[in-house]
């Protein structure tokens, strides 16, 4: 992952400067809405009245629609405008939103207090990958799913998800 020259993860910088016009497309922008939500969602499952954690959560498009469906979500984002389209989007709902970096601690978050985690196309900007994915999978609960969606969905997922279980560590 390239640095911006203040150490800053060069994601910040990039979405602060289109976080209005990602939030205008990215909802019915074809990648999002025809492979990337439907996989991420189907991977997950049946969400009504469950713990979800929203990891990389954007601008809120997935907090939003896991709470319409009856799922408590504790969300965050590492850039605070993207955080301000979310908290705006969830208003009203039952999510939680937090300025958060998958490459540092997530200390406010108790290990094992999640039943599902979505972590969709967030890993792009994460420099070490077994690190974000350790920090986030800590907090699910034993046995439960985590949907790790990264870089574009390829045929496989078009029209249908693949869950599985894999030894990341």
């Amino acid at each position: 992952m390239v640095k911006a020259s203040d150490s800053k993860p060069v994601a910040v910088d990039a979405y602060v400067s289109f976080a209005k016009r990602y939030d205008a497309l990215a909802p019915s922008k074809p990648h999002n809405a025809l492979y990337e939500r439907p996989a991420s969602f189907e991977l997950l499952g049946e969400v009504t009245g469950l713990d979800i954690l929203d990891a990389g959560c954007g601008s809120g498009i997935c907090s939003e629609k896991l709470a319409r469906s009856g799922a408590r979500v504790s969300a965050f984002d590492i850039t605070p405008e993207m955080l301000a389209l979310a908290r705006e989007r969830c208003a009203g709902l039952d999510v939680d939103i937090r300025l958060g970096d998958l490459e540092k601690p997530l200390d406010w978050l108790a290990d094992g207090s999640f039943d599902r985690i979505i972590c969709s196309l967030a890993l792009d900007y994460v420099e070490r990958h077994a690190g974000g994915i350790r920090r986030v999978s800590s907090r699910c609960q034993a046995w439960r799913q985590i949907g790790f969606l990264d870089g574009p969905p390829d045929a496989r997922l078009a029209g249908r998800a693949h869950a599985r279980s894999e030894n990341l560590f």
